[in-house]
């Protein structure tokens, strides 16, 4: 990496916002001064519920895609170390 490009790396990096994890929903935001959280700040109980639960549910969709992959990368690696061992 160039030093020129250390120096846009660096200055891209402080000038992203800080971010913190509401304590209501979870999700990360840049808190403003007075502001509520994007997520879940104008959401009442039944509506931060689900949001929540719809949270969960990607998050298991997200874990099951992973051990999916997680599979076949050991599958695809059995079988080259099969046909490996074959030639």
């Amino acid at each position: 990496m160039s030093l020129t490009g250390l120096a846009a790396k660096i200055a891209h990096l402080s000038s992203l916002k800080h971010t913190r994890p509401c304590e209501r929903c979870g999700l990360h935001y840049a808190p403003q001064e007075g502001e509520p959280c994007p997520h879940c700040g104008g959401l009442n109980e039944s509506a931060l519920a689900a949001l929540k639960a719809e949270l969960r549910r990607e998050e298991a969709g997200g874990r099951a895609l992973g051990i999916g992959f997680a599979l076949m990368a050991i599958a695809i690696l059995v079988l080259l170390l099969i046909i490996w061992r074959l030639v």
